[in-house]
């Protein structure tokens, strides 16, 4: 397919990952250019995967070994790798989108120009390629795809698709493998239910020198800056401030108490 066919092939799943997690849709079809170079890479054409997501060990699907280049620093090498393999494009930028949806890229969902998004994505670690922000934003601007961040229907969905901390929690204790009283992981549904609160006592005590998902989500809601993962003096000193004016104990620790508290209210 042409150039114009591959991006209309691709438009609506990426406004789908738009209403459904709120990711610009420029950024995600750019992101099917680069990695499957239009859909003629091997890696998408035989096993339908346009994002060169991997296939870690805690993936059940199907998979696919093929060399790639990764970056080490200033340096390249390739190597080959195990990638998860797809029957169609649209189950491929599903599994984009779920994925981008996790604690790790919540910058990523938090931006509103897609510039911002691009060097976002790789600022959150999803390529190695020092170049790759840049790449992105050249092929949403020599292909226009920023007009699809312009289209009338993300207002509309925007409302509708706005995360609230609830559904943040369950989607942290579910990419760290923390499940509820029965063994289960959470459903992602934004109630604060049984299950949900179940997990709160689960969750690791973080303190200076705590790195992770969890350390970015609490950094969210003490309004700590940067949010990095990394607590450092500055996160301390945000949640010092959070417990004293949530009357809890002021430590600078976010033990059980200061979970419940976060989750809670």
């Amino acid at each position: 397919m042409d150039r114009k066919e591959f991006i209309n092939s691709v438009k609506e799943g990426a406004l789908k990952g738009y209403a459904d997690y709120r990711i610009l849709p420029s950024l995600t079809i750019a992101q099917a250019i680069l990695e499957s170079s239009w859909g003629s890479s091997q890696l998408s054409v035989r096993a339908r995967n346009l994002f060169g997501i991997k296939a870690f060990s805690n993936w059940r699907g199907d998979k696919i070994t093929l060399p790639t280049t990764e970056w080490y620093g200033d340096k390249k090498q390739v190597i080959n790798s195990d990638f998860r393999a797809y029957d169609s494009f649209n189950e491929s930028i599903e599994d984009h989108s779920k994925l981008l949806s996790s604690v790790r890229y919540t910058p990523v969902r938090e931006c509103s120009n897609y510039k911002e998004a691009c060097r976002k994505i790789y600022e959150c670690g999803y390529a190695t390629d020092p170049a790759y922000p840049e790449k992105l934003v050249r092929i949403i601007e020599e292909n226009k795809l920023y007009d699809f961040d312009n289209s009338e229907v993300l207002p509309e969905v925007s409302v509708a698709t706005k995360e609230d901390k609830t559904l943040k929690f369950q989607r942290l204790c579910n990419s760290l493998g923390i499940r509820d009283y029965e063994g289960k992981a959470l459903a992602e549904d934004n109630k604060l239910g049984p299950r949900t609160r179940s997990c709160i006592g689960k969750m690791l005590v973080l303190k200076e020198g705590s790195k992770g998902e969890a350390v970015r989500f609490v950094q969210e809601i003490v309004k700590a800056v940067p949010v990095d993962g990394s607590f450092g003096p500055i996160t301390k000193k945000c949640v010092m401030e959070y417990q004293r004016a949530k009357n809890i104990e002021v430590d600078g620790i976010v033990g059980t108490q200061t979970w419940t508290t976060i989750v809670t209210t």
